[in-house]
């Protein structure tokens, strides 16, 4: 005898467990609904106790799972120094370092006014950024926010320090050591400017992430990792996040 679901069968199950599974907090899981798929994937114990700070909604982005494993690392060692990000945007993940870093000096790298015009033509004339945006499209893109907003969703802003402007312009008077940094500038340049900057001034034992690696929407981010790697002669791991990343990290030798 044979047993056939239907889709809304399907839907009604994964609800069901969905919500047993919230309802007794039998494991912390993350989840997401594909259609006719359901994908569960089991978190350790260390991501495990942050997770409610991780999670968007029913979905948690990798790349917040492995913030906080990175985060675990560094604080476990001990490192000493700063926490950066460079395009910070409307400080969503930024919120997510702060929370996981706590107690360390935070500086937040952004325009808040968008793109740089000679980097966004730039990108263009190599085709890294995707076909489906016009130039204008791309020159409105990240205005929709500014310093305010940011701070706001970062919560607790008492050691953080906005370093408005182009990167690496607005780096220039920085003195410091950073255990970690954020790299979302999305373009080739000031992602490759990032990389140089930060690494020299990385803790032995911190890391480097940087957004946008491997995607189709911003192809120069992985341009400059690779540039990068290949001059420093440094290998680097890919993530399999929403919108790829990748992490870099300086030997403790």
């Amino acid at each position: 005898m044979s047993c056939e679901f239907k889709e809304t069968d399907i839907d009604l199950l994964a609800k069901k467990i969905i919500q047993i599974m919230e309802n007794n907090e039998l494991a912390k899981l993350s989840r997401e609904m594909l259609v006719k798929k359901i994908v569960f994937a089991r978190l350790n114990p260390i991501v495990e106790a942050v997770y409610k700070t991780l999670k968007l909604g029913n979905v948690i982005d990798i790349r917040y799972l492995c913030l906080a494993q990175l985060a675990h690392e560094v604080n476990k060692h001990g490192l000493e120094g700063a926490i950066a990000e460079v395009g910070v945007y409307r400080g969503s993940f930024a919120a997510r370092m702060r929370s996981l870093f706590p107690g360390r000096k935070f500086y937040l790298f952004d325009t808040f006014e968008g793109f740089d015009q000679v980097q966004l033509d730039a990108d263009h004339s190599n085709n890294y950024l995707a076909d489906r945006w016009t130039i204008s499209e791309l020159q409105s893109m990240f205005t929709d926010t500014y310093v305010e907003i940011a701070l706001k969703t970062i919560g607790d802003t008492s050691l953080c320090i906005v370093k408005k402007g182009f990167f690496p312009d607005s780096a220039l008077d920085l003195d410091e050591k950073f255990v970690f940094v954020s790299l979302d500038a999305d373009l080739y340049q000031p992602i490759l400017d990032g990389l140089k900057f930060f690494y020299e001034r990385l803790v032995p034992g911190g890391y480097i992430m940087v957004h946008d690696f491997g995607g189709a929407s911003f192809k120069g981010s992985e341009a400059a990792v690779l540039k990068f790697c290949d001059e420093y002669r440094l290998g680097y791991v890919p993530l399999p996040d929403n919108t790829p990343s990748a992490v870099i990290t300086k030997s403790r030798l």
